[in-house]
């Protein structure tokens, strides 16, 4: 349109030029003398028409190039808004949306490697494809800046899975490049809850990363666990299980009585019985008295020897013989050896309990008492709760420590226990 309104003024300019060729245009102002002929000054207000006009037009193609260049690449703060609206989208599960968006963004983070990879890993989360998640955390690990994510997203996704043995290479990959305590904690989840203990021990041997990160006191009570389960595994072959768990009972002491008691027992299989026996079980005790002691000391007796089962139960409960756990201890094992008199001595400081009470009733029946009084004790014991005693080991997180209280963040090792009942 321009260029029409451009060449009818142009056309009207040079006709009135020729109509008055013949005629001089006068300019006489301030000083400025000048004469020239109206058709050679129509020709030149058509020309400058025209220049102006030419140069409008390329002003306007410049700056419509400029305006191409400006949607390509945007503002920093569009540019910033439309990551965050793709981001958001994302958190959001819409699905539709991230597309749009991805589709909106698609320069930017195809020229941005990092930005590329983080969206191909929110897009996979976000489609939960379990290949394309594990693929883009993958990806993650060729770049430097964000490897760490690659790695703690492929061993979140593993442990999830409850796939042990891979999330256990990535936490080894990732002990070689990026330590850290998040690392150290979630480790030692994988190692327990997959039951790895030989890459247990590794870890926890002098100079390991491991080592470094929760120290040698949690260490040691980590090693104590894995010798203790694969002590077990071993149990028919019992030289070699009882060298097995002396050695870690050396170094370590009695920081988990589960290990203690499984010494205690292989030393009564292997070697019969002893004062390191007695030793250890006393010390067991003393650490936390349990039916299932009372039970491995019953069990045994023909190894220990009835001559010697009272007084390695005086012995072992010295120090706690007021406890009810105690007096009952010492009564099961004097009903055992007919000692019924001695028996309800004890019984009689105990507190009720079916075991008291069944008890009770074996010594009276031993004991040639009225049959009555039997029935009687027997009719006690029926109306008291099962006196279950079982005690559980947990390993916590939040202090790397074993303990037998359940946190909301610890995770079962071992129960051990017994019903004493089931002894009288």
């Amino acid at each position: 349109m321009s260029w029409i309104i451009a060449a009818v003024l142009t056309t009207i300019l040079i006709a009135f030029g020729k109509a008055y060729s013949s005629e001089l245009l006068i300019i006489d102002v301030m000083g400025l003398h000048i004469e020239q002929s109206i058709l050679k000054t129509s020709v030149y207000a058509s020309l400058i028409i025209i220049f102006m006009l030419m140069t409008y037009r390329g002003l306007q193609y410049i700056f419509s190039k400029v305006s191409a260049i400006r949607n390509i690449i945007p503002h920093n703060y569009t540019y910033s808004e439309t990551i965050e609206e793709l981001l958001v989208a994302v958190f959001k599960h819409d699905a539709k949306k991230v597309k749009k968006m991805r589709a909106k963004l698609k320069h930017e983070i195809t020229n941005s490697p990092r930005l590329e990879l983080i969206i191909n890993n929110e897009e996979a989360l976000l489609y939960n494809d379990i290949s394309k998640i594990e693929q883009s955390f993958i990806d993650m690990l060729g770049c430097s800046d964000i490897a760490v994510s690659g790695f703690e997203g492929l061993i979140n996704m593993h442990m999830q899975m409850q796939n042990w043995d891979m999330a256990n290479k990535y936490a080894c990959k990732m002990w070689e490049l990026y330590p850290s305590d998040w690392l150290a904690t979630n480790h030692i989840c994988i190692m327990l809850s997959g039951r790895l203990w030989n890459e247990l021990l590794d870890m926890c041997k002098p100079g390991c990363c491991l080592r470094k990160y929760v120290g040698k006191a949690v260490c040691a009570h980590l090693h104590a666990i894995a010798i203790y389960y694969l002590a077990l595994e071993i149990r028919d072959s019992r030289e070699d299980a009882l060298v097995l768990v002396q050695d870690a009972y050396r170094q370590y002491g009695n920081v988990f009585m589960p290990l203690d008691i499984l010494l205690a027992e292989l030393l009564l299989e292997t070697e019969g019985y002893s004062k390191d026996v007695r030793t250890i079980l006393t010390r067991a005790w003393n650490t936390c008295s349990s039916s299932y002691i009372i039970a491995v000391i019953l069990n045994k007796q023909d190894v220990i020897g009835r001559e010697r089962l009272l007084d390695l139960a005086l012995y072992v409960t010295r120090q706690t013989y007021k406890h009810d756990l105690s007096l009952l201890f010492l009564a099961s094992v004097c009903v055992k050896l007919e000692k019924f008199t001695e028996a309800e001595k004890y019984l009689s400081e105990a507190s009720d309990s079916m075991t008291k009470f069944l008890l009770l009733a074996k010594c009276a029946n031993n004991g040639a008492h009225d049959i009555t009084q039997v029935f009687n004790n027997l009719n006690q014991a029926l109306a008291m709760d099962m006196d279950d005693d079982f005690i559980c080991y947990y390993w916590d997180f939040n202090t790397n420590v074993i303990t037998v209280h359940e946190t909301s963040n610890s995770m079962l090792l071992s129960c051990i226990g017994s019903r004493l009942s089931s002894y009288v």
